[in-house]
């Protein structure tokens, strides 16, 4: 007997692909693990000290937001990773970690705290985008027509003017694309949001 295939929902994709949605999903427990970490100081005296501030805060936000530990090369090769790429001088690959190290040491370990934060909150997020998108049979093609149909009378007019005058068909065979348009949709709409910055408080006026 012919195993039955798992009837997927474009319906819910779609749903799940709401900018809103999965900023309010994705974006608060991030904010959350990211405002919960208390620094004691904002300046480390030496590469050890630097070292096991950035791989305590991997921990504690991996914890806070996937759940479950992380080893100490996990967590460091992370943070490295992260560092190495978002804090590159312009125009190199590299040299992001060394500038990190440099930052920290003068008095700027909040900044590389939140570029751990906001990068690890980046990363769930295009994850969770890219695998609502992929639940849809990459072989089936009248399946990707049928839900870029789906995806265009919902989202459409948020997309670059050459994007909505394309076909379904031809949106459907450069679906990645269309992937990677909506993770821009859905960084656009948190930037406007400003939630992952707290809230600060009025300065009182002078008497």
């Amino acid at each position: 007997m012919a195993e039955k295939k798992k009837k997927i929902s474009l319906e819910e994709i779609t749903e799940n692909l709401d900018p809103d949605k999965i900023n309010e999903r994705i974006e608060m427990p991030h904010a959350e693990a990211h405002h919960k970490y208390k620094l004691d100081k904002i300046k480390v005296s030496d590469y050890s000290g630097f070292r096991d501030k950035i791989i305590d805060y991997v921990k504690h936000h991996h914890k806070e937001t996937i759940g479950g530990e992380l080893s100490e090369e996990d967590a460091f090769g992370k943070a490295q990773q992260i560092l190495e790429s978002e804090l590159a001088p312009q125009g190199q690959r590299s040299g992001g970690f060394l500038r990190a190290y440099d930052m920290a040491r003068k008095g700027k370990l909040d900044e590389i705290i939140k570029t751990l934060a906001t990068s690890m909150e980046s990363e769930q997020r295009a994850n969770y985008v890219n695998n609502e998108f992929l639940k849809i049979d990459p072989q089936d093609f009248n399946a990707h027509v049928d839900f870029v149909n789906q995806y265009m009378d919902k989202y459409g007019s948020l997309l670059p003017a050459k994007f909505q005058k394309k076909s379904a068909e031809e949106l459907a065979k450069s679906y990645q694309s269309l992937i990677q348009h909506h993770m821009g949709i859905v960084e656009g709409v948190k930037e406007r949001t400003k939630k992952y910055e707290p809230v600060k408080k009025e300065e009182k006026k002078a008497a």
